[in-house]
């Protein structure tokens, strides 16, 4: 999913997902530019997921450079918008 859209759609998530320990009931109120600019966003999910960096630690260009290489050797993508076709490339190839 597009950057942008996965980070509306964890705001949206955290305002009402009571049952996460990320749900943040004060967002509520907020604007999705709030969010943009506060330090509840998400920074670089998908590097920090790529190359096991918790959020504490700040990213280098090395830790970009490391996701790149996975995402280069071991990633399968699927796409949203292809859903189905994606589900079944992977399930034919796992």
């Amino acid at each position: 999913r597009h950057p942008i859209e996965r980070a509306i759609s964890t705001f949206n998530y955290l305002q009402i997902a009571h049952w996460e320990p990320e749900y943040r009931p004060e967002m509520q109120g907020w604007t999705v530019e709030q969010y943009a600019t506060s330090d509840v966003i998400e920074d670089n999910w998908m590097t920090r997921q790529l190359v096991h960096v918790d959020s504490s630690t700040p990213l280098n260009m090395g830790h970009l450079q490391l996701a790149m290489d996975v995402i280069r050797r071991k990633v399968f993508v699927g796409l949203m918008s292809r859903f189905e076709e994606s589900l079944e490339r992977f399930g034919a190839i796992f």
